[in-house]
């Protein structure tokens, strides 16, 4: 849904409202799609420090918050520029789950984990496809901006519940880190 939002959504906001040409629209898609890229390096460098799911904890709060605000900055961007800043804050902090994919894969059961994570991405894909498709062409056209906000807010419902479940799994079976020194990794001395 936030890959439609910033790639697909922004794109139509480009041409209708900027007047861009496809050509036009493919390029700002492409920087956005290096600030995307980049946008992972600092996770990779701080999942060093801190446990990766408080990491994508934070994530979703802070894209809680700053999701209520959306459809008021989409309705009055000035500037492709700031349309571009929208559409790089979106997918900086957009709701996935690097760093914590091993985190998240290793409650899969060994002999059936390749199958259900990949029949899980492709039903979510499939959802994802007929509501991106049909349902928000319309939600727009009746309500504006706002109406993404319809499919966005129960997406981080639903993201917010899984990290919570998965950080009580990780409490379980107590990987989970207590203490603040857990956090960091210890450094071993070879004594040779």
């Amino acid at each position: 849904m936030l890959f439609y939002l910033a790639y697909i959504h922004c794109g139509n906001i480009l041409q209708v409202s900027f007047n861009y040409s496809s050509v036009q629209v493919i390029h700002q898609n492409f920087i956005l799609s290096l600030v995307e890229m980049l946008g992972v390096l600092p996770l990779v460098f701080l999942s060093k420090r801190i446990y990766p799911l408080s990491i994508i904890k934070f994530k979703a709060v802070l894209f809680s918050i700053a999701i209520i605000f959306l459809p008021y900055l989409l309705n009055n961007v000035r500037t492709p520029f700031d349309l571009l800043l929208i559409q790089s804050f979106v997918m900086f902090f957009v709701l996935d789950t690097v760093p914590a994919i091993p985190i998240l894969y290793k409650y899969f059961p060994v002999f059936r984990r390749f199958t259900a994570t990949a029949f899980i991405y492709a039903l979510s894909r499939a959802i994802m496809f007929v509501i991106t498709s049909f349902i928000c062409i319309f939600l727009v056209d009746y309500y504006g901006n706002y109406g993404l906000l319809f499919v966005i807010i129960p997406i981080i419902i639903g993201y917010i519940f899984g990290v919570l479940h998965f950080e009580k799994l990780e409490k379980e079976s107590g990987s989970y880190p207590q203490e603040k020194k857990d956090f960091v990794p210890e450094i071993v001395e070879n004594t040779n």
